[in-house]
């Protein structure tokens, strides 16, 4: 088996491209798929098929590809290891995590993580997507723990209950509900039904108390966290927040139906364990379960 074709593959499968791949390895097009096309009469199989929107792993190529996509994983983290300078932290350090939680909580701390590994570079991606760590685009992962998940190491980072809050100027001007059958008259604020939050029910408010099957009318949805909160701190309505929001520390919102809870978000810092030994996994893992914990 030719090892450089089988690299080959694995970048062209990985980037879904031909011309991707061949710039990431600095080489041209025709050369990557005149490898691809020994290693199929090699294995005897197609590996790729061509689509309207590019090229596609057949099933064949896809047993293939998660087959080897860890050993190459492997390698490249060795060769991360090998290139770490011994007294400083540096590369670029790849994290994801949800809208909410970077815009919230995660940027107001880069600062200080900057000031203490100056060399490190960050590359942040917000996503409300569900992602796994463990597929080589990213190297570190907030979000709720991943079970079954010996590959992976996860630490506790903070736990957020979501909770019920209004403006006082809201308050003022609709009153403030005594029970939870008073949402039925008040204007509610939701994620809506465009796109489900993997993590948590946003729309909780819109269901509890409500006869199994039945939801209550939001008076607007938007599925972006800074503009619902921004939207209640103007006075629109009353939206469904974790009770460590900013908002809520800058008493800019007021907790109402005290005794009603919603749901519980447990959050992980996830990275795969082949990283573990790396410095900017230590240094990052350590960082955030300090200003959080």
């Amino acid at each position: 088996m030719n090892w450089d074709r089988l690299r080959i593959f694995y970048w062209v499968a990985k980037f879904g491209s031909f011309s991707r791949a061949a710039k990431a390895l600095k080489t041209s097009q025709p050369a990557l798929s005149h490898q691809i096309s020994h290693l199929e009469d090699e294995l005897e199989n197609d590996l790729f098929v061509r689509v309207s929107q590019g090229i596609k792993l057949t099933q064949k190529g896809e047993e293939l590809f998660f087959s080897i996509r860890d050993v190459f994983l492997e390698i490249d983290t060795a060769i991360q290891r090998v290139k770490e300078d011994e007294s400083e932290t540096e590369g670029t350090l790849r994290i994801s995590a949800s809208q909410g939680f970077i815009s919230n909580y995660l940027s107001p701390k880069i600062p200080l993580f900057i000031e203490k590994y100056p060399k490190l570079r960050l590359s942040i991606a917000a996503s409300d997507f569900d992602l796994d760590p463990a597929n080589g685009d990213l190297d570190v992962v907030i979000r709720p723990k991943l079970k079954g998940r010996a590959d992976l190491i996860q630490h506790p980072i903070m736990t957020m209950h979501l909770r019920l809050y209004a403006s006082r100027d809201y308050i003022q001007k609709y009153g403030l509900p005594q029970k939870i059958s008073d949402l039925n008259k008040h204007r509610l604020i939701a994620h809506g039904e465009f796109q489900s939050h993997p993590y948590a029910d946003l729309d909780w408010h819109l269901k509890v108390g409500m006869p199994e099957g039945e939801s209550r009318k939001p008076f607007l949805t938007l599925n972006g966290p800074i503009g619902r909160t921004q939207l209640a701190e103007d006075g629109v309505g009353i939206i469904l927040i974790p009770n460590k929001h900013p908002a809520i520390r800058n008493s800019k919102l007021v907790n109402i139906l005290p005794k009603e809870r919603g749901p519980k978000i447990d959050l992980f810092c996830i990275y795969p364990k082949r990283l573990k030994k790396l410095k900017k996994i230590v240094a990052f893992s350590q960082f955030i379960q300090e200003v959080y914990q």
